[in-house]
């Protein structure tokens, strides 16, 4: 093979028409945008991957190589979709959501959440700092980690007594789940999903971390404030501070009875829920 014969699909870009330069613009606009989706995923490295495939595509286009194009371009839906499964974002928000959680109804949801509540105003009297992080039908296991789990029915007196040890951290997270099972207690966000994440300036490093978990996910977060015996609630992207423990939990009720992301009557409840707070306030 000649050097000629090599290079002839570099000398023939020369002779391109308007129309080929806009597909070839099209063509750079997609597989720039599909990098910087790939470039989200911080666990593995599926943009270096992308490239590279793109790449062995593009040298078997200029060396001539028919056979080796054709298998690559071939191949290419699958090579997408595997991408596509195996991307950080898509497990955890996709693929971790299609396996619904559905725990044994042990608890009744308002017996529960009032053993919660009340175990927070006996642990406000002890002047204790606690965040509660409750998962609803998306699993936390992908933004959570923990050195102990626990997955115990929840009961004022065991509540309690944990908040109230040693080994409880005031700075980490009470994770129960929405049949009022005690995962773990000591929970923590994953690193990898700050790490890369930009979060709000003007915001507290708890007030980030509760925004940033309660978008990504459908949880919700409460946190007991020790000095001023308020709380505070994060759910669907969303807060309110200052409340009062009774409150806190006319609150909490509504979000976990809501069945449907799709609830027409839930924005316009909790909007006016909170107007009616703020006044009686």
């Amino acid at each position: 093979m000649h050097y000629g014969e090599l290079f002839y699909p570099v000398l023939s870009l020369l002779k391109l028409d308007y129309a080929d330069y806009l597909e070839i613009l099209f063509f750079s606009t997609v597989i720039y945008y599909i990098s910087l989706w790939l470039k989200k995923d911080t666990q593995k490295n599926l943009m270096e991957i992308f490239l590279a495939y793109y790449g062995v595509i593009l040298f078997s286009w200029l060396a001539s190589l028919p056979t080796i194009l054709f298998f690559l371009l071939f191949t290419s839906p699958i090579a997408f979709i595997l991408f596509l499964l195996f991307h950080q974002d898509s497990i955890q928000k996709n693929f971790v959501t299609l396996h619904t959680i559905k725990p044994i109804q042990k608890n009744n949801q308002d017996t529960w959440l009032e053993i919660l509540f009340r175990t927070l105003l006996q642990a406000s009297a002890l002047n204790k700092k606690v965040t509660v992080i409750i998962e609803r039908r998306q699993s936390l296991a992908a933004y959570l980690e923990s050195a102990t789990f626990l997955n115990l029915d929840i009961s004022s007196d065991a509540l309690l007594m944990l908040i109230n040890s040693s080994l409880f951290d005031d700075s980490k997270l009470c994770w129960l789940n929405d049949s009022g099972i005690l995962v773990s207690i000591n929970a923590s966000y994953k690193n990898e999903m700050i790490q890369y994440t930009t979060l709000p300036d003007h915001l507290s490093r708890e007030n980030q971390l509760a925004m940033l978990y309660c978008a990504k996910t459908d949880a919700v977060i409460i946190q007991l404030h020790a000095i001023t015996k308020t709380c505070s609630i994060w759910a669907n992207s969303a807060v309110i501070h200052d409340l009062t423990l009774a409150h806190g939990l006319q609150i909490t009720k509504k979000y976990i009875r809501r069945t449907s992301d799709k609830d027409e009557n839930y924005d316009s409840w909790t909007s006016t829920k909170v107007n009616q707070i703020q006044s009686q306030s």
